[in-house]
This record gives C-alpha cells, structure tokens and sequence, in this order.
C-alpha cells in the first residue's frame, strides 16, 4: 500500500520514540488512537510490512493491534530516520527505582493500640447461665417416642 511519506515518517518517528504502537481493528476509521492526524489504515499497514521484516512484534488483544519495537528495528529505524546512536525509545530507557520513604523523611510509627482495646480483659464478661446444648447428629432435635 502507498503511504504518503509525511505519514509514514510521523508513525515511524512515534514508533522509536515510544517503543510501541496500537491501532484499533478498524481498516476504515479515520483516525489512528495514537496519531489522530493519520489513518488508522496507515498505521496498520505499515506496521504488518515492520512485522515481517521481524522490527516490530505483534500481539492483537481485544479488538487492538499492540506492536512493540525490536532490537532490530531499532537498528533499522535509526538508520532510516538518521537519528544518532545516542537515542533511544523510550522502553528501553533505564529509570531509577523510586525509594517509598526517603530515609530522610521516615514517617513516625503511628500508635495503634487503640486498634486493639476490644482485646483488653476488662472489656470481656462471663457466660452467666447460658450454657448451649447442640445435638451430634445435626439437624432438629426429636422428641423420644411415648407411647
């Protein structure tokens, strides 16, 4: 299928930059989801000739197409949109683990014993006279016969 260029350059360029792409099963929508200036068809096509050129890898979910970036496509789309060997999508971009509690900025231990006062022994009282009788054999209880 012809694509015109700006079009194909706009997908390829959010491609690597992103790493993944989606497009919805439908050939004739107007509108990409990611790209609402491009047709949706564009991107499908375009990412099926990517596909078995083994760039990019498939998985359709739900009605969408999901494709994802290889290491071979990265090398592919960096040559063909003359980007450095600097750049990099943004899935493969290493991200530092965020600390939950800076050890700086603990936060103070909370006193929680009045969670636990329905424990305390005062609060607990005795049976009294009430001393429940159950039947082994499960079911209501039956009366001996008398005759």
């Amino acid at each position: 299928m012809l694509i015109p260029t700006p079009d194909r350059l706009a997908i390829l360029r959010y491609f690597f930059q992103e790493g993944v792409i989606l497009a919805e099963k439908e050939f004739f929508k107007p509108k990409n989801i990611v790209l609402p200036k491009i047709q949706n068809i564009y991107v499908i096509k375009l990412m099926q000739s990517l596909v078995t050129r083994k760039y990019a890898k498939e998985t359709f979910n739900w009605q969408v197409y999901y494709w994802t970036l290889t290491n071979e496509g990265i090398v592919y789309l960096r040559e063909y949109l003359h980007l450095g060997d600097n750049v990099v999508p943004a899935t493969q971009k290493a991200t530092k683990p965020v600390q939950a509690f800076p050890d700086d900025q603990r936060r103070d231990r909370r006193d929680y014993r009045q969670r636990d006062d329905y424990r305390r022994t005062d609060y607990r009282k005795e049976a009294g006279d009430f001393k429940p009788t159950f039947n082994r054999e499960g079911g209501p209880q039956r009366r001996p016969y008398s005759q």
